[in-house]
Protein backbone atom coordinates (compact mmCIF):
# COMPACT_ATOMS: atom_id res chain seq x y z
CA UNK A 1 0.00 0.00 0.00
CA UNK A 2 1.06 3.32 -0.74
CA UNK A 3 2.46 5.85 2.07
CA UNK A 4 -0.22 8.25 0.72
CA UNK A 5 -3.31 5.49 1.50
CA UNK A 6 -1.45 4.45 4.42
CA UNK A 7 -1.59 8.48 5.65
CA UNK A 8 -5.48 8.98 4.91
CA UNK A 9 -6.38 5.50 6.60
CA UNK A 10 -4.40 6.57 9.96
CA UNK A 11 -6.13 10.09 9.54
CA UNK A 12 -9.36 8.22 9.35
CA UNK A 13 -8.52 5.87 12.21
CA UNK A 14 -7.03 8.80 14.43
CA UNK A 15 -10.35 11.12 13.49
CA UNK A 16 -12.80 8.47 14.97
CA UNK A 17 -10.18 7.88 18.14
CA UNK A 18 -10.56 11.46 18.79
CA UNK A 19 -14.50 11.79 17.78
CA UNK A 20 -15.12 8.55 21.02
CA UNK A 21 -13.63 11.00 23.31
CA UNK A 22 -9.83 9.48 23.92
CA UNK A 23 -6.79 11.81 23.93
CA UNK A 24 -4.43 9.49 21.99
CA UNK A 25 -4.18 6.08 19.96
CA UNK A 26 -2.53 4.81 23.82
CA UNK A 27 -4.94 6.23 25.48
CA UNK A 28 -7.81 4.65 23.30
CA UNK A 29 -6.21 0.85 23.38
CA UNK A 30 -5.49 1.05 27.19
CA UNK A 31 -9.27 2.15 27.54
CA UNK A 32 -10.92 -0.56 25.13
CA UNK A 33 -8.79 -3.44 26.89
CA UNK A 34 -9.71 -2.53 30.70
CA UNK A 35 -13.21 -1.65 29.73
CA UNK A 36 -13.65 -5.11 27.64
CA UNK A 37 -11.74 -6.56 30.05
CA UNK A 38 -9.29 -8.06 27.50
CA UNK A 39 -5.84 -7.54 28.34
CA UNK A 40 -3.91 -9.11 25.68
CA UNK A 41 -5.93 -7.02 23.49
CA UNK A 42 -8.16 -9.99 21.78
CA UNK A 43 -11.27 -8.47 20.03
CA UNK A 44 -14.07 -10.54 20.14
CA UNK A 45 -15.89 -8.86 17.57
CA UNK A 46 -13.42 -8.26 15.14
CA UNK A 47 -13.27 -11.28 13.28
CA UNK A 48 -13.91 -11.18 9.25
CA UNK A 49 -11.18 -7.80 10.16
CA UNK A 50 -7.50 -8.53 8.81
CA UNK A 51 -6.75 -8.91 12.69
CA UNK A 52 -8.37 -10.50 15.70
CA UNK A 53 -6.73 -7.70 18.35
CA UNK A 54 -6.12 -3.92 19.33
CA UNK A 55 -3.37 -2.46 17.29
CA UNK A 56 -0.77 -0.16 18.30
CA UNK A 57 -0.19 2.50 15.98
CA UNK A 58 2.96 1.24 14.39
CA UNK A 59 1.79 -2.47 13.98
CA UNK A 60 -1.57 -1.18 11.95
CA UNK A 61 1.01 0.83 9.88
CA UNK A 62 2.72 -2.15 8.96
CA UNK A 63 -0.70 -4.23 8.27
CA UNK A 64 -1.15 -1.44 5.93
CA UNK A 65 2.41 -1.84 4.43
CA UNK A 66 1.63 -5.16 3.82
CA UNK A 67 -1.82 -4.97 1.90
CA UNK A 68 -2.05 -4.12 -1.43
CA UNK A 69 -3.40 -1.01 -3.06
CA UNK A 70 -6.74 -0.69 -2.51
CA UNK A 71 -8.87 0.60 -5.67
CA UNK A 72 -10.66 4.06 -4.77
CA UNK A 73 -14.04 2.66 -4.18
CA UNK A 74 -11.95 -0.02 -1.95
CA UNK A 75 -10.59 3.01 0.01
CA UNK A 76 -13.61 4.54 0.15
CA UNK A 77 -15.02 1.52 1.69
CA UNK A 78 -12.70 1.27 4.09
CA UNK A 79 -12.72 4.97 5.46
CA UNK A 80 -16.11 4.41 5.41
CA UNK A 81 -15.83 0.99 7.70
CA UNK A 82 -13.46 2.76 9.81
CA UNK A 83 -16.08 5.33 10.75
CA UNK A 84 -19.07 2.86 10.83
CA UNK A 85 -16.71 0.93 13.77
CA UNK A 86 -16.73 3.76 16.06
CA UNK A 87 -20.70 2.75 16.62
CA UNK A 88 -20.02 -0.61 16.59
CA UNK A 89 -17.22 -0.05 19.54
CA UNK A 90 -19.84 2.18 21.15
CA UNK A 91 -22.54 -0.35 21.33
CA UNK A 92 -19.33 -2.84 22.63
CA UNK A 93 -18.29 -0.77 25.41
CA UNK A 94 -22.03 0.02 26.68
CA UNK A 95 -23.01 -3.91 26.86
CA UNK A 96 -19.78 -4.21 28.24
CA UNK A 97 -20.35 -1.54 31.05
CA UNK A 98 -24.08 -2.99 31.54
CA UNK A 99 -22.51 -6.62 32.71
CA UNK A 100 -20.08 -4.33 35.23
CA UNK A 101 -23.09 -2.09 36.49
CA UNK A 102 -25.66 -3.94 39.33
CA UNK A 103 -29.68 -3.44 38.43
CA UNK A 104 -31.47 -0.53 40.53
CA UNK A 105 -32.98 -2.08 43.32
CA UNK A 106 -35.86 0.06 42.34
CA UNK A 107 -38.67 0.55 44.80
CA UNK A 108 -39.35 3.49 47.58
CA UNK A 109 -36.39 4.62 49.30
CA UNK A 110 -36.52 3.41 53.10
CA UNK A 111 -37.54 5.53 55.54
CA UNK A 112 -36.46 2.89 58.32
CA UNK A 113 -33.19 4.31 58.44
CA UNK A 114 -30.09 2.24 59.38
CA UNK A 115 -29.84 -0.41 61.85
CA UNK A 116 -27.76 2.15 63.90
CA UNK A 117 -30.51 4.64 63.45
CA UNK A 118 -33.21 2.00 64.14
CA UNK A 119 -31.39 0.99 67.51
CA UNK A 120 -31.23 4.70 68.63
CA UNK A 121 -34.95 5.11 67.81
CA UNK A 122 -35.78 1.47 70.19
CA UNK A 123 -33.60 3.01 72.93
CA UNK A 124 -35.76 6.33 72.75
CA UNK A 125 -38.99 4.30 72.85
CA UNK A 126 -37.60 1.97 75.94
CA UNK A 127 -36.67 5.04 77.79
CA UNK A 128 -40.41 6.35 77.31
CA UNK A 129 -41.65 2.93 78.63
CA UNK A 130 -39.29 2.59 81.33
CA UNK A 131 -40.73 6.54 82.28
CA UNK A 132 -44.40 4.74 82.66
CA UNK A 133 -45.76 5.47 79.18
CA UNK A 134 -47.14 2.98 77.32
CA UNK A 135 -45.58 0.87 74.08
CA UNK A 136 -48.32 2.46 71.80
CA UNK A 137 -48.33 6.08 73.15
CA UNK A 138 -44.29 5.39 73.11
CA UNK A 139 -44.01 4.23 69.83
CA UNK A 140 -46.47 7.50 68.59
CA UNK A 141 -44.54 10.17 70.79
CA UNK A 142 -41.08 8.61 68.95
CA UNK A 143 -42.32 8.14 65.27
CA UNK A 144 -43.88 12.15 65.71
CA UNK A 145 -40.22 12.79 66.63
CA UNK A 146 -38.39 10.96 63.73
CA UNK A 147 -41.08 12.02 61.36
CA UNK A 148 -42.26 8.44 60.83
CA UNK A 149 -45.59 7.00 60.51
CA UNK A 150 -46.90 4.43 63.22
CA UNK A 151 -46.60 1.61 61.10
CA UNK A 152 -42.78 2.02 60.18
CA UNK A 153 -42.53 2.92 64.02
CA UNK A 154 -43.99 -0.75 64.77
CA UNK A 155 -42.11 -2.24 61.84
CA UNK A 156 -39.17 -1.04 63.77
CA UNK A 157 -40.28 -1.84 67.07
CA UNK A 158 -40.85 -5.72 65.47
CA UNK A 159 -37.40 -5.86 63.98
CA UNK A 160 -35.86 -5.29 67.26
CA UNK A 161 -35.62 -9.13 68.60
CA UNK A 162 -34.01 -11.24 66.82
CA UNK A 163 -35.90 -14.07 65.28
CA UNK A 164 -34.35 -17.32 67.23
CA UNK A 165 -34.32 -15.74 70.65
CA UNK A 166 -36.69 -13.54 72.88
CA UNK A 167 -33.65 -11.21 73.32
CA UNK A 168 -33.57 -7.12 72.69
CA UNK A 169 -30.75 -6.43 70.08
CA UNK A 170 -29.96 -3.28 71.79
CA UNK A 171 -29.64 -4.54 75.67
Amino acid sequence: MKPETIDRIMQAVEEEIRRSGAENWDGAMESAKQTLNIPTGVVPFAKGFPCDRLLSKAELQQLCLEQPEPTPSELRHLIKQIRDLTGKVRTVFIQAAKKEIPPDRGGRPSKLGTPQEQKKIVKEVLSLIEEGAQTTDALARVARRHDLSLSSMQRIWKMRRKPDSGRDKIR
